[in-house]
């Protein structure tokens, strides 16, 4: 009967450590990066494709993420000069984009002046 008890809190608690694992993962993705903030951005001048760059640097230097107006959620793509694959997530209800299939940044809606005929719609922090 001791045996079995013991047999049984073995394995919960590998049980339990299998299901923090990936939690502790998912801290670290959400963790790294999070000083840069990423803004999505149309441009009526390209047909209303949508637009991707990191806050403080050019949007003429932006990632296009679809060409075209249309839903630009699901869609992989790369930022210039930052390492991963970025997608967003949400739309038609609450946007945020992942990195690495990791959860990165909620959205919100976000308005600036406009560079290169690309407006900024949205901010990702």
């Amino acid at each position: 009967m001791q045996l079995l008890k013991i047999v049984h809190l073995v394995a919960i608690a590998c049980t339990m450590h299998v299901l923090a694992s990936p939690m502790e993962t998912r801290s670290k993705a959400i963790s790294r990066d999070v000083a840069q903030p990423i803004i999505i951005g149309t441009s009526p001048t390209f047909d209303g494709s949508t637009f991707a760059w990191t806050e403080g640097t050019n949007a003429c230097d932006a990632s296009e993420v679809q060409v075209g107006s249309g839903n630009f959620c699901g869609i992989h793509f790369a930022l210039i000069g930052r390492p991963g694959d970025f997608v967003f997530n949400g739309c038609g209800g609450s946007l945020w984009v992942d990195r690495d299939d990791y959860f990165y940044a909620n959205c919100e809606s976000y308005s600036e002046g406009s560079q290169c005929n690309i407006v900024p719609t949205y901010r990702c922090a």
